[in-house]
């Protein structure tokens, strides 16, 4: 087959044809179907490798495709619908969309408050605070790493309560603290730092939202703050409208 050497089809990127091409063949698949390699799209379109390539690495970025080396290229199912409000439950959210959502916890331990810490979960500055960091799953597929601080002082045996639950919902509950709302969220996005590369698979310096959480019982006392991190391709983030009291 005669390749051009011509950068544009009809004055769009030779990379742009084959990427707009593709999004309307994903219309048309099954999540999960296995798109054709590299050399037979490179010949369909008689565009060279790396164009393909470069059309592909642009789907993956957008969330409509996962690439997985040595595999190929996989069609993606839609961005998750994550529900943020003074009621927040993972599985409920997952559940609500017919996704299967599992947390687990990877490492807890008690240290010392930093000022940013201590400020957010009212406490004076050096005071104990339980640090455990988790990773939840949608389908097996890493969505979100999150950073959780509690006070220690507050909520005695919240890091043995953590060894074992099936989330914090669950940690919380095993203290009798059945009523936690989220009182403040504050969301904002970045590219993804190495810890959260490999945590979410994600492609270096890939989009992430991040949100702020301070979660308090029925009285208002603080009994947790949480950054998670969102893999920016795989979720929405939807705000509730909360009550004005």
């Amino acid at each position: 087959m005669v390749m051009t050497t011509d950068p544009t089809v009809r004055g769009v990127a030779r990379w742009r044809h084959v990427h707009d091409a593709l999004v309307a063949d994903l219309a048309t698949l099954p999540v999960g179907a296995r798109l054709p390699g590299e050399v037979a799209l490179a010949e369909r379109f008689a565009v060279n490798r790396h164009t393909v390539r470069r059309a592909l690495q642009a789907l993956a970025a957008a969330g409509r495709i996962r690439i997985e080396h040595g595999r190929g290229s996989f069609v993606r199912p839609d961005p998750i619908r994550y529900r943020l409000g003074e009621r927040v439950s993972f599985t409920a959210n997952l559940a609500d969309q017919g996704r299967a959502a599992r947390r687990r916890i990877e490492a807890i331990e008690t240290e010392v408050a930093a000022p940013e810490i201590a400020g957010a979960l009212g406490l004076a500055h050096g005071a104990p605070v339980v640090r455990a960091v988790s990773l939840a799953f949608a389908d097996d597929v890493p969505l979100a790493r999150s950073v959780h601080h509690f006070p220690a002082e507050r909520l005695p045996g919240i890091a043995q309560a953590l060894v074992g639950a099936s989330g914090i919902t669950a940690a919380f509950r095993a203290l009798r603290q059945a009523v936690v709302h989220r009182a403040s969220t504050r969301i904002t996005s970045r590219a993804a730092d190495d810890d959260e590369v490999l945590a979410l698979h994600l492609a270096p310096e890939a989009p992430v939202l991040v949100t702020e959480g301070i979660d308090v019982d029925a009285c208002g006392v603080v009994l947790q703050r949480v950054v998670t991190t969102f893999a920016g391709s795989r979720v929405e983030l939807v705000v509730d409208h909360m009550s004005e009291g």
